[in-house]
């Protein structure tokens, strides 16, 4: 569970860089002690730096950030991967893209070893942890795969979204699963 945990907590501080114990402590639902333990784990990686009261990204360089792949295709369908790009980072630096979250998800399914998994909102364009987005799946918005799958950086996105495209908001594990009951 705090492998888990810290693996999500890197992911959510690639994406915000900053943040304080108090607002970490909410967003994952632990004790600012529990936090301040994952911290002083994750700053040996050197990713982050804790400083009073919180932490701070200082490895931007090394942060993975969603772009095509070399030759600019999907790996999951081969269509061009540059619109809403699907990033699975591998715990062994291997990176693998996808076209959109519905590759990027049922390419997710096989993939073994995974760090971290970036995608990309629909919205706004930016760069988000794909464990903590929210999908709409099934909408009348088709980007390139069926079922369409949409990833935004909040429900309430989504949700607003769903209403005047239809489809269904649903968590990460929970768009995993409808993909793998339609594979």
């Amino acid at each position: 569970m705090p492998n888990s945990r810290r693996t999500h907590l890197l992911e959510w501080l690639c994406e915000h860089k900053r943040a304080t114990i108090d607002a970490l402590s909410e967003q994952f639902g632990v004790s600012g002690m529990t936090i301040h333990r994952d911290l002083a784990e994750l700053a040996k990686t050197g990713k982050i730096r804790k400083v009073h009261g919180g932490v701070v990204w200082v490895d931007e360089a090394s942060a993975p950030s969603p772009s095509p792949s070399p030759d600019g295709k999907c790996e999951m369908c081969g269509v061009a991967a540059s619109r809403m790009p699907f990033i699975i980072r591998r715990t062994d630096g291997q990176t693998h893209t996808a076209c959109c979250a519905h590759c990027g998800l049922m390419m997710l399914m096989s993939t073994e070893g995974v760090a971290s998994v970036l995608t990309t909102d629909f919205l706004y364009g930016r760069t988000v942890s794909a464990r903590s987005a929210a999908y709409v799946v099934g909408s009348g918005v088709h980007l390139c795969c069926a079922p369409s799958v949409l990833s935004f950086a909040s429900a309430d996105d989504a949700e607003r979204f769903a209403r005047g495209f239809g489809g269904t908001v649903m968590a990460y594990d929970e768009a995993l699963a409808a993909l793998r009951h339609h594979a």
